[in-house]
């Protein structure tokens, strides 16, 4: 019988810097095929829904070409590493904390779903001034000394134009929605590896 430690591939526990790099990498591959879509997105939503798709590819073509479908990618890269590491430290540091208590034992799956939530909730607040940048930038492309810049300069910039507040506009709304996805993520996650364990040891 062939014991497999969980999320290592039998290669003992796995460390925090092995999980971060982990899970940028994931984030890295994911954000390069999709990335070009969230830039078409966010310019037809700044259109004012008048633009086709059609039409801000025309626009795109016209002043940067593909370069033009990346802004903004820094800004979301900076941010998925540290928003991914985030997430899963805090919910595993949460749960194992917790795992012994009698709430937990009564209520597993809720105290995840709790335990998920603060760990998106941790990450957007740490996170959502770079998620601002990568908008403003998507949304601008070239026409704007914000976009010319790098990750480091568009924080600047705009820390010292519109300060803390205009760093985190918007951000209300990503407080219910984002780290509730997160919530659900994880607790789905590691509800059925809980399930699927005793058909792996059995391996």
């Amino acid at each position: 019988m062939r014991r497999v430690v969980e999320g290592t591939g039998g290669h003992g526990k796995s460390s925090f810097t092995t999980r971060f790099f982990a899970g940028f990498a994931t984030g890295f591959c994911a954000t390069i095929a999709t990335h070009p879509l969230d830039t078409l997105r966010v310019r037809i939503a700044v259109s004012g829904g008048d633009a086709t798709l059609n039409d801000v590819l025309r626009e795109v073509g016209q002043k940067g070409g593909v370069r033009a479908l990346y802004h903004g990618f820094a800004a979301t890269m900076v941010g998925a590493g540290p928003r991914l590491a985030l997430g899963f430290g805090v919910f595993e540091t949460l749960k194992a904390d917790m795992q012994e208590t009698e709430t937990y034992q009564q209520h597993p799956t809720l105290c995840k779903a709790v335990f998920g939530y603060m760990a998106g909730l941790s990450g957007e607040l740490i996170i959502y001034p770079l998620d601002t940048v990568r908008r403003r930038q998507q949304a601008m492309g070239d026409g704007t000394p914000l976009a010319r810049r790098s990750v480091l300069g568009a924080l600047t910039m705009l820390a010292a134009e519109e300060g803390i507040r205009g760093m985190y506009k918007g951000l209300a709304l990503n407080l219910i929605k984002n780290p509730i996805a997160t919530g659900v993520s994880l607790t789905v996650n590691d509800t059925i590896k809980d399930m699927l364990g005793p058909y792996r040891r059995k391996e």
